[in-house]
């Protein structure tokens, strides 16, 4: 928590065998940030592919207000389709 930020919440178990987990609920760059750290680590060929094209990508396609207007809007369409076209079921997932 102390070297990206963020906020650990609880979760409270579904059912009375279950163990009680949390959750680190990072936002923004500072979820950029942690991405690049862990990136390097992920064995999952297709979730490593996915977070490289956002790691390369995400800062050029959104705009610091948040506001998508024309070719930003474009960008950022461009980069959602280009994460999700990479699917994580099939042959290759590891």
């Amino acid at each position: 928590k102390g070297r990206w930020g963020g906020t650990m919440r609880g979760r409270k178990p579904a059912k009375p065998n279950h163990n009680v987990s949390y959750v680190l609920q990072v936002r923004y760059l500072k979820a950029l940030n942690l991405l690049k750290d862990v990136e390097p680590f992920m064995l999952h060929t297709k979730k490593k592919a996915r977070a490289k094209l956002i790691i390369d990508h995400y800062e050029r396609c959104t705009p610091r207000n948040g506001k998508y207007r024309g070719s930003a809007k474009e960008n950022r369409e461009w980069l959602v389709n280009s994460v999700m076209q990479i699917q994580m079921t099939g042959a290759g997932a590891y």
